[in-house]
């Protein structure tokens, strides 16, 4: 330390100041973190290495920081190494997960939300476990969140835990495995997702597995409009055609046209002639195709601030109508 404080100022006395931080850090956090308040010129890079370097090996000591982080050192940063951590050390997680949920504050939920979710991606059925023990101690958002960052990693198994989940957290899990699922397996998905049909979050998962498909194949998740609520295809249908447009244009202009008059065709129309407004080649006819004055006169007020860049011609004459 005493050393490194001597050298003088630029890239060398940085280097040094960084890798004497952590080093000591992690042996005696204490006396790194004394050292670096103290020296002059301050030196924010080495206070940053002791911070991560503590939170890395010493997570109970990091916890006291979100309550009195040093001087210059963000908490936010703290609580995200913190949760870092149980990637390498996934036995650290129960003692930072039961130490966070002691604690009550926004940033401390939040902490431990994420703590959760990479626990559940690196030792699910012990971060399982864990929460099913204090179900009455967590919310809904923690169940949701561990589910969607189980899906991301084991989708099908993170629909098996389903049956697990106590009742009043069943639905927040079941609607975030629902999309990552069915970006994996979108019939398995689908299969998995009907067997929830009359529950009151059915519309939701459905809606979440119709989106993930069409990102995999669009004109499947078309077709499974058919099988949803009213309000689902109106949901839905708008990143249905972008996401089929993406991929083929032209036969996601023809699916928008072909569908019943009604709320879902406006909608898709709606993106339909938008992308067509972002390119110029405005197609005046297809405002004719919308089902009331109303959805057509909300199109056209989307519209026009686009044309006005791509062809102002168009967009003027518009205008006057």
């Amino acid at each position: 330390m005493a050393r490194a404080s001597a050298v003088p100022a630029g890239p060398d006395r940085d280097t040094m100041l960084m890798a004497t931080a952590m080093s000591i850090a992690r042996s005696d956090p204490d006396a790194a973190l004394a050292w670096v308040q103290s020296l002059s010129p301050p030196s924010p890079t080495a206070l940053q290495q002791v911070a991560i370097a503590i939170a890395e090996s010493n997570p109970e000591r990091a916890i006291q920081f979100l309550d009195n982080p040093p001087e210059g050192v963000d908490s936010n940063l703290i609580a995200s190494l913190m949760v870092s951590a149980v990637a390498r050390d996934p036995a650290q997680a129960e003692v930072l997960a039961a130490r966070l949920l002691a604690r009550d504050s926004m940033q401390d939920r939040n902490a431990l939300r994420n703590l959760i979710g990479n626990w559940m991606q690196q030792d699910p059925e012990r971060a399982l476990e864990w929460m099913l023990v204090h179900d009455d101690e967590i919310s809904g958002s923690v169940f949701g969140s561990a589910a969607q960052a189980m899906a991301r990693s084991d989708a099908a198994t993170a629909a098996d835990y389903a049956e697990r989940i106590p009742a009043e957290f069943r639905s927040a899990w079941i609607t975030q495995v629902a999309a990552p699922y069915a970006l994996n397996d979108p019939a398995a998905a689908l299969s998995w997702v009907s067997q929830f049909q009359g529950q009151e979050f059915y519309d939701a998962a459905l809606g979440g597995v119709i989106i993930a498909s069409a990102q995999v194949d669009p004109r499947r998740a078309a077709e499974l409009l058919s099988l949803a609520s009213a309000e689902v295809q109106a949901g839905t249908a708008r990143q249905v055609f972008q996401l089929w447009a993406d991929y083929d244009a032209n036969a996601a202009q023809r699916w928008t046209l072909d569908l019943e008059r009604g709320a879902t065709r406006d909608v898709a129309l709606n993106a339909l002639i938008g992308r067509h407004a972002m390119a110029g080649d405005f197609d005046r006819g297809l405002l004719d195709a919308f089902s009331s004055d109303a959805a057509r006169q909300d199109a056209l007020q989307r519209v026009i601030p686009m044309l006005s860049r791509t062809n102002p011609a168009v967009a003027e004459a518009l205008l006057g109508e």
